[in-house]
């Protein structure tokens, strides 16, 4: 009996997968294009954008582009149970 509840535990994570959640993205000015990871994955240029389908506890590097603007990076790690927020502020670029 003890062995199968040994077994039961292993298992549990392997037969249920891993929990997945979302990320609502916003950026400050609004517009840039979004990355996941590297990956284009959408722009805010009507509102945040939702990435859905995360691991959760999974850290993602968030990088927000937008013409004018410094790039900017963040990590980001969805919770379970909720959608995590996140905002990028972009700084504009000098003007020479």
């Amino acid at each position: 009996m003890l062995l199968l509840a040994l077994i039961a535990i292993v298992a549990y994570p392997r037969v249920m997968g891993k929990p997945r959640s979302s990320l609502a993205v916003a950026t400050s000015p609004p517009g840039a294009v979004l990355e996941l990871d590297g990956r284009a994955v959408g722009s805010t240029t009507s509102g945040p954008l939702t990435i859905e389908d995360l691991e959760v506890g999974q850290k993602y590097k968030l990088t927000a582009r937008l013409d004018g603007y410094e790039p900017t990076d963040e990590i980001a790690s969805p919770v379970k149970g909720s959608t995590s927020t996140v905002t990028l502020t972009l700084r504009r670029r000098p003007q020479w």
